[in-house]
């Protein structure tokens, strides 16, 4: 079957460049990359000072980075030297890629959005139910998940690495399950589904089941679950099996170990917040009232 599919992706001509890569960036990429950054600019710049308000429609410096950094670290770990690592050699670098996609860029993006971002979305009734009913939290926990365990099914990853609109469809996928999973964790608009700190950490344990499971059944699969990378040329003397357990042991440990993370950053900045409530409440003197005393009794003269 795979071997009918347009080698769109990949046409037999491995990198023979320095550090084995042809170190040309996808132009599909960089204009993804141009037009995510210009079109937040603008954003929040010159179409936001077109409608009236727009002093108390801001952008903090955090945010701004944030969406910045998030755009930049895509398009470097989407191009050269990752992308020809990945697409021609290494299932560890491409197992890679989609992790950064998941845990770092997708947060980043959803912590460079300031609410008002959604006000055109959420003053729209339909729009507004579409959005309440995808980001609640088992819809959107649940929707994340299945979108990564999807792709790392050996026939769609396997199509992914043959077909170049597939692969580019792969990419984008785990960059929206990251930001289904994230979303009620950051929350970047409450209206939809803020998640308390128990919901949160509870969603944040969760999600490291998925991710640990399916790196699990990588890291102890026979070699080649995924033939691709079978014939692939083995860089620096790493071996086909070896490959296969990084890659497998890198979403077993990493995805646990980002989600813990940041369960265990909530968990101590709500117990700080509640030591300081205890803190500003000053301390009620309970007194026990005594009993009362009951008036002498004077003998009759």
């Amino acid at each position: 079957m795979l071997s009918k599919l347009p080698l769109l992706h990949f046409d037999g001509n491995y990198p023979e460049g320095r550090w084995h890569s042809h170190w040309q960036m996808d132009p599909q990429i960089l204009l993804l990359g141009f037009v995510l950054i210009a079109g937040y600019l603008a954003l929040i710049g010159p179409i936001n000072e077109r409608y009236p308000g727009h002093e108390s429609r801001t952008a903090t410096r955090k945010q701004i980075w944030c969406f910045l950094s998030g755009v930049i670290i895509m398009v470097l770990v989407l191009g050269p030297p990752f992308h020809d690592w990945a697409d021609y050699f290494l299932l560890s670098a491409h197992m890679a890629q989609h992790l950064v996609l998941m845990l770092l860029v997708a947060p980043l993006l959803l912590l460079g959005l300031p609410v008002w971002f959604f006000d055109p979305i959420t003053n729209r009734p339909w729009l507004d139910r579409i959005g309440g009913f995808v980001f609640q939290p088992v819809v959107s926990f649940a929707a994340g998940n299945f979108i990564m365990v999807l792709w790392h099914l050996p026939p769609l990853y396997n199509a992914a690495l043959y077909n170049d609109y597939l692969h580019g469809l792969q990419h984008m996928s785990f960059l929206v399950s990251g930001i289904l999973v994230w979303w009620t964790i950051i929350a970047p608009n409450p209206r939809w589904h803020k998640a308390t700190p128990l919901v949160a950490g509870l969603l944040l344990f969760a999600n490291t089941i998925p991710g640990a499971a399916v790196g699990a059944v990588i890291t102890l699969a026979n070699s080649g679950v995924y033939e691709f990378y079978n014939d692939a040329p083995r860089l620096w003397n790493f071996s086909l099996r070896d490959d296969q357990e990084l890659a497998g042991a890198m979403m077993w440990m990493i995805v646990p170990f980002a989600y813990l993370a940041v369960l265990t950053v909530i968990f101590l900045r709500y117990a700080a917040r509640e030591e300081a409530k205890d803190l500003a409440t000053p301390a009620k003197r309970r007194e026990v009232p005594s009993a009362p005393v009951p008036p002498a009794e004077h003998p009759g003269v």
